[in-house]
């Protein structure tokens, strides 16, 4: 009896590896083997590029992006249209403020580059501060060795928002 519980647990455990190396960018995976080519490539050029597919606000349930949105940041130059759905703690005086836009705003990224397969892959941190409402915005970005990445965004004017997606190819 303990010999067959051995034997179905070591059968388990490398299932379990099976599944993982195919389905997390192990041998079996040659999509996820693009993604991380994809991912290493960004690093070392310093450019990413990111399509948003989910915003998460905080306390409340995970949305679609609906709209095209992206970060981009390419040479320490960030270019983001992103739509802002969670609370404001603070009432701006104007429309453009709400949105957390920015086209051509040099940034100075703390990032830090780990071993592929752990937490995260590469973390970039940074501020922000937006020119018309005069916040600062408070930038974690997440880029894990699938290509998905997680960029959350805080500010002492409203409630930190989350936003999920992909990296993707830069376009023409």
């Amino acid at each position: 009896m303990k010999t067959l519980f051995i034997s179905v647990r070591m059968l388990s455990v490398a299932a379990a590896a099976l599944f993982c190396l195919a389905g997390c960018g192990g041998t079996g995976s040659k999509m996820s083997a693009e993604a991380n080519e994809l991912v290493l490539n960004s690093i070392e050029n310093k450019d990413f590029f990111i399509e948003i597919e989910k915003i998460k606000p905080e306390k409340q349930a995970a949305k679609d992006a609906g709209e095209p949105c992206t970060i981009s940041i390419k040479d320490d130059i960030l270019k983001c249209k992103l739509p802002y759905v969670g609370e404001l703690r603070y009432s701006f005086s104007k429309k453009d403020a709400v949105a957390l836009n920015a086209d051509n705003v040099s940034i100075t990224p703390k990032v830090t580059i780990r071993p592929p397969y752990k937490k995260y892959y590469a973390l970039m941190e940074f501020t922000v501060r937006n020119k018309v409402s005069t916040e600062v915005l408070y930038f974690k970005i997440a880029v894990y060795h699938d290509g998905s990445a997680v960029i959350k965004v805080e500010s002492q004017f409203r409630d930190p928002i989350t936003y999920a997606g992909w990296l993707e190819e830069r376009p023409v």
